[in-house]
């Protein structure tokens, strides 16, 4: 199999001492495309978030001097477009982009968190973003990340997922190893403080970095990753090297998206305290997106079920498993899971529907995560009530996972398809297939038939049926965008609360935990014929649910 390599030269400019765009230079070594043929794939798009339009400011050149770029959309895919050589290319070919960070304000939706953006005097996003992919997918590539920090002030940092610059950083693998990654450049702050400070173990290193000031409540847990990392990653036989978190303040959001080996947390100014209940689930979960999924299907679609699940599923118990957090987690964490489960208004939606709306509704965003993990925390009762006590097999699920992972090592795809034959030999293929198609359908998941046995971890814990008031915010999502109530339901605790259409929204909590906790309040400011209303309701309906939760059985 050939090797693809390629450098990228990265040189970040500064005025006034903050950061303002980055040079790009990508240079592929000899890839020899006839004319017409595709040198890089670009996306022009990640979730609801745009990448960098480049238009006609592509300059590439060859041996034989200038090389035209021309553009081709791809035929089925609108958020991919793909740069062709307009001859026959000789010898290297060198690219230079030009990439501006993205113009963000308080009516940005919140999406994946993709973006490269302005941070406290830095630069951050996905390279996924900014920089097109070599159109090569089968091959092994290569690449040398490099960068110049001639123009930055001095105590400048720039760090990618891999490593730390400027000096090259060498990474050797499949094509997301640099697409999927992220960049930082800037007065980078980190944990620990310096990458190379801390001895590495075989799976590598995990550090946190981030600009300016961390709030307390994130500075308590910016060690926690690492914490997690040196039991996750020989657990999940991880062979990519060292992992980076990077934290980036926004102007509004709270929340993360993983890329190869790294994720990148949020936060913003008027983000409320979390507690190390909800954020050690997220940073849990961003760092089992590494390691636990399966690709999607023929269709498009992305198996998000999936994707969301297991990573709600592992990081429920892998700070439990491996002794960072105890039982009070745990229930805590599965309860809130199970709450937003099971009250969703819309919990019935197919899968597909939920996936179609994920970014513009309130309700279908939660149902891959809390529908995918109720179903895995099924099979896995499921599948352990389905052994006997003298059965050494061990847990299904973990035995799965990292079957999985052995095989995407090796290059084969892993679907669907290949979950329910995992799936077959535990519960039985007509079982298995029954549960699934039900699960995607939307119908509503029975905890009943487990809850008599379960049991996890070897802790004292039941699960019992219990009623729960159904989950309602009482507005249009889009009002979080538009920054204008619109949408107000009639009835609804949020119009009792003093919420009217109309209102200029100014600020809120987080609808994000209100969901996972039957004890949180929905707080509003909003201003009103110019003056400021201040409110706060119970984002509840009237109506109940049956739902399930979690105790220790003493």
């Amino acid at each position: 199999m050939a090797v693809v390599t390629q450098i990228i030269h990265l040189v970040p400019f500064f005025a006034n001492g903050q950061a303002t765009h980055i040079d790009a230079v990508l240079t592929l070594k000899a890839p020899n495309v006839k004319a017409g043929q595709v040198l890089y794939d670009y996306e022009t798009a990640f979730g609801n978030v745009p990448a960098y339009k480049y238009g006609d400011m592509l300059v590439a050149s060859d041996s034989s001097g200038p090389l035209p770029i021309t553009i081709r959309p791809d035929e089925n895919d609108t958020t991919v477009e793909h740069w062709c050589a307009s001859r026959d290319t000789r010898g290297d070919v060198t690219l230079t982009l030009q990439p501006r960070p993205r113009d963000v304000d308080i009516k940005t939706p919140v999406g994946p968190r993709s973006d490269l953006r302005r941070d406290q005097g830095g630069l951050i996003g996905g390279v996924r973003s900014f920089l097109p992919r070599v159109d090569a997918n089968g091959d092994t590539h290569r690449f040398i990340v490099e960068w110049d920090l001639s123009h930055a002030p001095a105590g400048t940092r720039a760090v990618w997922t891999y490593g730390e610059g400027p000096e090259p950083v060498v990474k050797e693998g499949h094509i997301g190893m640099l697409w999927n990654t992220v960049l930082m450049v800037g007065p980078i702050n980190s944990s620990p403080p310096a990458f190379t400070d801390m001895p590495r173990g075989p799976e590598g290193e995990c550090s946190t970095y981030w600009f300016g000031t961390l709030p307390p409540y994130l500075d308590a847990v910016k060690d926690f990753p690492r914490e997690l990392f040196t039991f996750a990653a020989p657990f999940f036989e991880a062979e990519d090297g060292n992992y980076g978190v990077f934290i980036r303040k926004v102007v509004r959001g709270f929340g993360g998206t993983s890329f190869e080996s790294s994720y990148v947390l949020e936060y913003s100014e008027d983000a409320e305290t979390k507690s190390d209940c909800a954020l050690v689930n997220l940073l849990a979960h961003e760092m089992v997106h590494t390691w636990a999924r399966i690709g999607g299907e023929e269709d498009g679609s992305q198996n998000l079920w999936f994707l969301e699940g297991i990573a709600q599923f592992y990081c429920l118990y892998l700070p439990v498993r491996f002794g960072l957090r105890g039982v009070d987690y745990f229930v805590e964490t599965l309860n809130g899971f199970l709450s937003a489960y099971y009250t969703n208004p819309k919990i019935n939606i197919s899968m597909d529907k939920a996936a179609s709306t994920f970014w513009s509704d309130f309700y279908a965003e939660s149902i891959p995560y809390m529908r995918g993990f109720v179903y895995l925390l099924l099979q896995d009762g499921l599948s352990a009530a389905s052994r006997p006590p003298a059965d050494a097999r061990g847990n299904a699920l973990d035995m799965i996972i990292l079957d999985f992972g052995r095989r995407q090592k090796r290059g084969e795809e892993v679907k669907s398809k290949d979950w329910l034959e995992a799936l077959y030999p535990w519960i039985g293929k007509e079982r298995a297939d029954g549960e699934y198609r039900n699960m995607l359908a939307g119908e509503t998941i029975d905890l009943g038939g487990i809850a008599t046995s379960w049991n996890t971890l070897g802790m004292p814990l039941k699960l019992e049926r219990v009623e729960q008031e159904m989950f309602e915010v009482g507005f249009d999502r889009s009002s979080m965008d538009s920054r204008v109530v619109i949408g107000l339901r009639p009835g609804s605790r949020a119009e009792l609360a003093g919420l009217r259409n109309g209102d200029k929204l100014i600020r809120t909590s987080s609808v994000w935990e209100c969901r996972d906790r039957m004890d949180r309040n929905f707080w509003f400011v909003v201003e009103r014929d110019g003056e400021r209303v201040h409110g706060e309701f119970w984002p509840r309906s009237f109506q109940k649910a049956s739902s399930f939760q979690c105790s220790l059985d003493v």
